[in-house]
């Protein structure tokens, strides 16, 4: 049984989600972090991280803010964001410390020991990815790609979904209930219905954005043409390809190699992840283009969520179908 989104957007049923109304920024009326009070913040989590084993919840982290910082709550949450993603090239200027540098991952941050477990970890499992897409079965699809490709896009993905999880994090979903899922391999639907990942965007408690993300070694106009089918049943997409240039130079990268192709993109709102390869065969994933909000057709939106139900069931999106008994 499909669900009814009117009844849930006015019924008062916590374990149920609102995918329809959007939320107003609210940072026009909040001041914007100081210098000084992300160098205090910035101090606490290096002093909490000696004391916690080298990890650090965000959610911990900003009841740590309030409580011995005593900051009010939208200011550390707004440091906390700050912190996640602090960019190596303004840390001190930004924070006002020398050698300045956090790590996050996993909804936590972590000391540069723990990171580098968990980037060897992220490999290990983009490796496995890679080994069961050589394995699979050649899929039925209208573009032939090779296995080398298939292989190396389900590598790409575990760096896309990575980075889908920091960039969505969010104290509105429970730590153990997991917000990005990589679902290339389920193909329950059509060729441009079966998505790569799928993310949880959780603004409130009770109201939810869905993310659709392909993934794609080029960018290409099937690349692109499978992100604008995700539209009918997303509020935002992406669309993820390989790069070869730094962070300040990717979006002039993708525009010069096709600037039609490009300029298209923007145009419908698709966001783009540049995915820029590391040393050995690691990726850095960052977003050159942000996604513009869609409102999805109804019935599109709910045969989504019927063909990936066990997800949105997973991620405490929808509840989970009883099964009837036979007597």
């Amino acid at each position: 049984m499909l669900c009814n989104y009117a009844e849930i957007m006015n019924a008062e049923r916590p374990d149920l989600v609102n995918f329809t109304q959007p939320i107003e920024s609210q940072s026009s009326t909040h001041p914007i972090a100081s210098v000084e009070n992300l160098g205090n913040v910035y101090d606490l989590l290096q002093q909490l991280l000696k004391t916690s084993e080298g990890m650090v919840s965000n959610v911990q982290f900003k009841r740590d803010i309030i409580s011995k910082l005593k900051l009010p709550e939208h200011l550390a949450a707004q440091c906390v964001k700050v912190l996640q993603f602090l960019d190596d090239a303004e840390a001190e200027q930004r924070v006002g410390r020398k050698g300045a540098k956090t790590y996050y991952h996993a909804r936590s941050f972590l000391s540069k020991e723990r990171y580098s477990d968990a980037l060897l970890q992220t490999d290990n499992e983009a490796e496995q990815k890679g080994q069961e897409a050589q394995n699979e079965r050649e899929p039925e699809q209208p573009e032939k790609e090779s296995r080398q490709n298939r292989q190396e896009e389900a590598r790409l993905g575990v760096y896309v979904k990575a980075a889908m999880e920091r960039i969505y994090d969010s104290e509105n979903v429970s730590k153990d209930t997991p917000h990005v899922f990589d679902v290339h391999q389920e193909r329950p639907g059509s060729s441009f219905e079966n998505v790569d990942l799928i993310a949880i965007d959780w603004r409130s408690a009770t109201t939810v954005d869905l993310v659709s993300i392909e993934v794609k070694l080029d960018f290409s106009a099937i690349a692109v043409h499978q992100a604008c089918s995700y539209m009918r049943f997303s509020h935002r997409v992406w669309v993820a390809c390989v790069v070869t240039s730094e962070a300040n130079n990717a979006a002039l990268e993708l525009r010069t190699t096709d600037p039609g192709l490009f300029d298209y993109v923007l145009s419908r709102g698709i966001g783009i992840l540049a995915c820029r390869r590391t040393q050995g065969r690691g990726y850095v994933v960052f977003p050159i283009h942000w996604p513009q909000w869609q409102n999805p057709e109804p019935v599109e939106k709910e045969l989504f969520i019927e063909r990936y139900r066990a997800t949105f069931e997973q991620a405490g999106v929808v509840e989970k179908q009883r099964r009837s008994a036979k007597y």
